[in-house]
């Protein structure tokens, strides 16, 4: 029959599945059962050769020695002849490569061929593969408590789960804890503490076939010189998954070949195009980097990785947030992969895909000394994070830039970061820690003689103020933010300037002077960019919308929501585009277009759902009253 290939990284358990299936079927193979260990990944680095393989198994099978022709060719041909005649099971366990495999695959439907590999053997037609992965949480703790004891675990619930998290679910990981927990009797919190401090050191065992370290190097020694360096400064990767575009730039060099390779072997996991080592893998890699690599060949390939993410998010940056003041950056690293967008919604896209990444990577980079790489690529993603309501996150991120531009005395660091932080804290309602932080900003800008920066740190002032219903107050620092502007004769910024008068006039209930700030702001960013995609201008929209509903020119206002709305949808901000909308189907339930309302607030309430916001239940107590039959008089 067709062959069956069970593949995997070591120390996943394929030999363990394979023979536990084998002895489930094998009356279905009544003319013999064979098991070869072809030694494909072996601490003897010495394959076994087919040929003497089909010999033995000639000789298990009955056939006389004297029988046994001599030839290399002629063996492997009596052994095939004889299996396309009979009925027999065969498990060819630890398999290096199709070269090795082949000879040995039975020919017809009688015979079936079992085979276990770390190698994906891509070149074998017609099998049926079965790829492991490392197990749950569930599933490992499954295994590691039926082999020490369901009342350990009861005995000590926290340690165990700890345990099975640290044995990243290998197989034979946690069955080397569970052997020494149930041997020494070890206090399952003391092995804990020896994972923590050296995972692959406390998995190391004197039996070479059941120590993890050693398990892994055996596949390491198989690859070639290229994909052995990749797997190395994978390790330095901060995780918790590559891209092509990242491995190219810690290799320093095209990096397709040697991600198959690694494939191939079973060392990575694919997720669409994405790859994964796992976390006793990872920390194999780490110590390969290590041995393998110069100090200063792994400062150079950090470098590139850290150089591929933040010259990746600030072009990310610049396609989804146009109008933004720049910052300075050094240029990319040589070797290090810079990707490019056509569209906000390919940025967005990234965005959402690399976030994990890039929060690791600013901590590593953080740790690491790498402190101009910190903030500015802090300074790219803080549009995605405020997007998408990570205010923890964002603010948590901010204060390592911050810390990072003090300790490298980088003045335009400290202003970006400041500034970058308030957005954050403001959402979560901390106005006095904002307000603190603003400060910072505008005496290092005002310092730095930046009068866009001085500008943008006085808008956020007065923003601040209009947070806590200071609208008042937020006049001045506008008024400051407006002569500043005027002086850079930045048009970006008397934009941002315009628009932000005409939210507080309007505020203010000075209508007609909030209407003439928002029509400027308006015109001018039509005039920057064309196809209003930046978040100034949708909210201007918004801002305009509301001036011309509380002045009654209610056709105007419902243009002004809608394009806003739509603006806000392309930017990614779902939430806000929910906002508006239900600004929209009041302003309709107010002037008696309920089936109006009714549509709007239903779309509204689908996007709150789908986000998950509490916002939801208010729009639906709005849509219940729009729906409400009105009772005749």
């Amino acid at each position: 029959g067709r062959p069956l290939v069970i593949s995997g990284s070591g120390g996943v358990g394929k030999t363990s599945l394979a023979v536990q299936w084998a002895h489930r079927i094998a009356e279905r193979f009544p003319d013999g059962q064979l098991y070869a260990d072809l030694r494909g990944f072996d601490p003897t680095g010495t394959p076994a050769n087919p040929t003497s393989t089909a010999r033995d198994f000639l000789l298990a099978l009955g056939i006389p020695a004297d029988d046994v022709p001599d030839g290399g060719a002629e063996v492997l041909r009596a052994y095939r002849d004889l299996l396309a005649r009979r009925r027999v099971l065969v498990l060819l366990d630890n398999v290096r490569d199709l070269a090795q495999v082949r000879p040995l695959v039975p020919d017809g439907a009688r015979s079936l061929a079992v085979i276990t590999s770390r190698n994906r053997l891509p070149g074998l037609a017609d099998a049926h593969v079965v790829k492991l992965d490392v197990l749950d949480e569930d599933q490992s703790m499954v295994l590691f408590g039926g082999r020490v004891g369901a009342d350990r675990v009861a005995a000590e619930p926290e340690a165990a789960a700890r345990l099975v998290r640290l044995c990243a679910g290998l197989p034979l990981a946690l069955g080397v804890v569970a052997a020494r927990a149930t041997l020494d009797q070890h206090p399952l919190g003391l092995l804990v503490e020896e994972l923590e401090h050296a995972a692959l050191d406390a998995l190391d065992t004197d039996d070479p076939l059941t120590s993890v370290r050693a398990v892994f190097s055996w596949t390491i020694g198989c690859l070639s010189p290229v994909a052995a360096r990749l797997f190395a400064v994978l390790g330095l990767h901060p995780g918790p998954d590559v891209t092509e575009q990242a491995a190219t730039s810690l290799l320093g060099e095209p990096a397709a070949d040697a991600v198959a390779e690694l494939l191939r072997y079973s060392l990575l996991n694919c997720h669409g195009d994405r790859y994964r080592l796992h976390d006793l893998m990872r920390s194999y890699a780490a110590e390969e980097a290590a041995h393998r690599l110069s100090h200063e060949e792994r400062e150079q390939a950090v470098q590139r990785l850290f150089d591929h993410l933040m010259h990746t998010a600030l072009a990310a940056a610049a396609k989804s947030d146009p109008l933004r003041q720049p910052i300075t950056t050094p240029e990319p690293a040589p070797g290090a992969v810079v990707a490019a967008f056509d569209t906000a919604a390919d940025a967005d896209r990234w965005y959402s895909t690399e976030l994990a990444v890039l929060s690791s990577a600013v901590t590593a980079a953080a740790e690491a000394g790498f402190d101009g790489h910190v903030w500015r690529t802090v300074w790219a993603i803080r549009h995605y994070l405020l997007a998408t309501r990570r205010f923890r996150e964002g603010e948590r991120l901010h204060r390592l830039a911050i810390t990072a531009a003090h300790r490298a005395g980088d003045l335009e660091g400290r202003c970006r970061a400041h500034r970058g932080l308030v957005s954050f804290l403001v959402n979560e309602r901390e106005f006095a820690a904002a307000e603190e932080h603003l400060r910072c900003a505008i005496a290092l800008d005002d310092r730095r003689g930046d009068l866009i920066g001085l500008s943008n740190d006085l808008r956020g002032l007065a923003y601040l103020l209009g947070g806590q219903g200071r609208y008042a107050d937020a006049l001045d620092p506008l008024w400051r933010a407006l002569e500043a502007a005027q002086a850079s004769g930045d048009r970006i910024e008397l934009a941002s300037v315009s628009a932000s008068l005409a939210s507080v006039h309007d505020e203010l209930g000075d209508h007609e002077e909030a209407a003439t700030w928002a029509v400027q702001a308006r015109d001018m960013f039509l005039e920057l960019v064309p196809d209003e995609n930046d978040t100034m201008a949708a909210a201007n929209r918004d801002t305009l919308a509301g001036i011309y509903r509380a002045l009654g020119r209610y056709t105007e206002a419902e243009e002004n929501y809608l394009r806003s709305a739509q603006l806000q949808a392309t930017l990614s901000y779902r939430h806000y585009q929910a906002d508006v909308l239900v600004r929209l189907a009041d302003m309709k339930a107010e002037i008696g277009e309920a089936e109006s309302a009714r549509h709007h607030y239903r779309t509204a309430l689908g996007i709150y759902d789908d986000l998950g916001f509490g916002k939801a239940d208010e729009v639906r107590d709005l849509l219940a009253r729009v729906e409400r039959p009105v009772r005749p008089q």
